[in-house]
């Protein structure tokens, strides 16, 4: 991405790059550091287009259909079984749930509907 600077600067990133900025010029900078860079000032010479949202990425409002697919992910990831996928107490770990369903559960989500989960699996 090109970006343009009012003064003359050098960034050093926490992304590892340093770049030289001169007042006025276009300067090529990865766009990992497009947050580093808005804060000092420097701006794209574009606007940024922001990625269009996949269809399925984002969670089911509602509460039930939520509920259905998180223990859909839960049954799939129990009979695949495989032990990198749970975290020392037992439950999925979150980023093997987010492969399954496509979108993010955070623990407190994952730890409820889990236990909802076991308890409905102890019962049968």
């Amino acid at each position: 991405m090109l970006f343009i600077s009012n003064r003359d600067i050098t960034i050093s990133s926490t992304t590892g790059h340093s770049i030289e900025f001169k007042k006025g010029e276009p300067t090529n900078a990865p766009a990992i550091m497009y947050a580093e860079l808005l804060t000092q000032g420097i701006v794209p010479t574009e606007p940024v287009e922001e990625a269009p949202v996949e269809e399925g990425t984002v969670a089911p409002q509602d509460p039930a259909q939520f509920k259905a697919a998180v223990f859909a992910a839960f049954e799939k990831i129990a009979l695949k079984n495989d032990r990198n996928d749970f975290t020392a107490a037992g439950a999925p770990h979150l980023s093997t749930m987010s492969k399954v369903l496509g979108w993010n559960v955070n623990a407190k989500e994952r730890d409820n509907l889990f236990a909802a989960w076991n308890l409905e699996h102890s019962a049968k």
